[in-house]
């Protein structure tokens, strides 16, 4: 009923979902607001009409503070990036609408062109996009408008595919499997266990108290990426079942990673913790991110699944904690 009456009145926030998605970009958020964001992802994704009121919701926002207010806009792309990477092939399909690509291009061809930083995360977006639906029967139509940019003279900045956070794309058919070892190939292994969380914090000292060396470096973004492929399973694996109606061993399969998940943010915090250079935050906190979403996502299934009414998820106390405690350590750089 509610996005009948969207579709006539015309307000893509007349919906709970353009509405939840207009909270999340709203200016007054003072910090990131995840558990909401992931909601959102669960509303695309449990909803028929999910991923056509959010496209809406997204464009409007984007049409709206054209030109006007940047901050509103760098939020709203926070919100639509966590959606492409958490929900499926339907919101992928709309995301490759040539329509609502034209928004964005808009956005960079306007007289009042955005701060720099936002152009580059904008065209950083796009590439990122091409590379993932790179195949993909539907989505051709970002790669159509990448090329187009580039004719234009715009110039996209390097994405490092092997790094960055996984875009899910289309649902297999065959069953989830997952390495006991190293999950380098999540696709083609046993489905006993997850990888064991690695030990973040050993072997990985201060020298002299300034830095970490290329070596011991070396082994943690090894670590790092060992997280980045269980939360990849773990997301999979959310995308491709329904509350309740999963198989017994999937639903092992969940447990699992989600204790191996809780551990990987108790020695990422504590690491941090322990070992605060920036250089070493900017490879920590991304992966973070990528370990709090799924573990959010993870209590919003088992709610829907026990059928309990909470709201709160756990992590996002953790996450904030997280946040301020990196917060603090800039401050005092700043100070001192």
């Amino acid at each position: 009923m509610t996005s009948f009456l969207s579709n006539i009145i015309g307000n893509p926030f007349a919906t709970q979902i353009g509405q939840a998605i207009e909270r999340a970009s709203n200016v007054t958020e003072s910090f990131e607001n995840w558990a909401l964001y992931m909601e959102i992802c669960d509303m695309i994704n449990n909803s028929d009409d999910g991923p056509r009121d959010a496209i809406k919701a997204f464009k409007k926002l984007i049409a709206t503070n054209e030109g006007k207010n940047d901050i509103i806009l760098n939020q709203t792309l926070t919100v639509l990036e966590t959606c492409v990477k958490n929900c499926g092939h339907r919101f992928h399909v709309q995301i490759a609408n040539r329509d609502f690509l034209q928004e964005i291009v808009k956005l960079l061809t306007t007289k009042v062109m955005p701060s720099q930083i936002l152009v580059d995360r904008m065209l950083g977006l796009l590439q990122t996009w091409a590379d993932a639906f790179q195949g993909v029967n539907g989505l051709e139509e970002v790669s159509k408008v990448n090329k187009e940019l580039k004719e234009k003279g715009f110039e996209f900045p390097v994405v490092d595919v092997e790094r960055a956070p996984p875009i899910h794309t289309p649902a297999r058919k065959t069953n989830i499997t997952v390495d006991p070892t190293t999950l380098q190939k999540p696709h083609h292994v046993s489905a006993t266990a997850p990888s064991a969380a690695p030990q973040l914090t050993e072997d990985i000292s201060l020298n002299n108290g300034f830095y970490i060396s290329a070596s011991q470096m070396a082994k943690l973004k090894s670590e790092l990426d060992v997280v980045i492929q269980n939360c990849k399973v773990f997301n999979e694996l959310l995308n491709e079942n329904t509350p309740g109606q999963e198989a017994d061993e999937d639903w092992k399969l969940m447990e699992e990673l989600n204790a191996t998940c809780k551990e990987f943010h108790r020695r990422l915090v504590e690491l941090v913790r322990r070992y605060t250079i920036e250089n070493l935050t900017s490879d920590i906190l991304p992966v973070n991110d990528e370990v709090t979403n799924v573990m959010l996502r993870f209590e919003r299934y088992e709610r829907l699944k026990k059928g309990s009414s909470n709201t709160e998820a756990a992590t996002s106390d953790e996450s904030q904690n997280l946040v301020c405690l990196l917060s603090n350590y800039f401050v005092d750089i700043f100070i001192f």
